[in-house]
This record gives structure tokens, sequence and C-alpha cells, in this order.
């Protein structure tokens, strides 16, 4: 999987989310992902999604940055083409360049993104 691609697997206890990764592998083969999430009073709003930004989104939902996190995608994969029937687990179309830099400004804007995948972001993106 690469930077822009997006799946749909669920978090522990709840239903699925849109995931979009956002960097290459790090020398321990991990990638920092995000996900999406309906848009509540209290969601953190550094980047508004609606309709038409990618097909998987239906209606006003942000990135949940405080969630942002470091995963194995080799294991994403190997859940993707299991077949799983215990939950939906699926490869989603790939973001546009454009949303998947909005995804990335709004990761290091936001005051909610945890100190260290902003760090090691930056350390990815060379900036």
């Amino acid at each position: 999987m690469q930077p822009g691609d997006t799946f749909l697997l669920p978090k522990p206890g709840q239903i699925e989310h849109l995931w979009i990764v956002l960097t290459h592998a790090n020398a321990d083969g991990l990638s920092i992902c995000v996900n999406v999430t309906t848009r509540r009073f209290d969601s953190d709003d550094t980047l508004i999604l609606v309709s038409g930004d990618h097909p998987f989104i239906k209606q006003e939902s942000v990135v949940h940055y405080e969630d942002a996190r470091l995963m194995d995608l080799s294991f994403v994969e190997q859940i993707l083409s299991s077949g799983t029937k215990k939950f939906i687990c699926e490869q989603r179309e790939c973001c546009t360049h454009k949303l998947l830099d909005r995804i990335k400004d709004g990761l290091i804007t936001s005051k909610r993104t945890p100190i260290g995948i902003k760090k090691e972001c930056r350390k990815a993106w060379g900036c």
C-alpha cells in the first residue's frame, strides 16, 4: 500500500471507518494512517470533508487526527486478502493528490495530532 490508498477497517468495538495511508513504510515497516469519521459537535474541525471529496464520504465528516497511528500495512493487506466475514474490511478508492495534500496539511496543523505522529510525518515528508 502507498500514500493515498484507502481501506475500510473497524476500530475495536466500532463500525468500520475509512482509513487513509499517509506515509510510506518506515524502517520498522509501519506507515502512518488516519481515519475519517462523521462530524460531531466536539470533532476536530481542522479538515471537514463533504460528499464528493472521496467516493466513500456521503455526509459531513472529519479526519480524526487525534487517532492517527502507525500501522503495519502488511498485516492490513493480509486481512484484506483473507476474505474474512467477521467484519467489513475492504480496499477502497485512492485519494486524489489534492485530497491527500489537504489531509497531510491538516495533520501538521491540527492541535489534536499526537506529537510523535507529527514528528514521524515531518521526517517522512522531509519538512
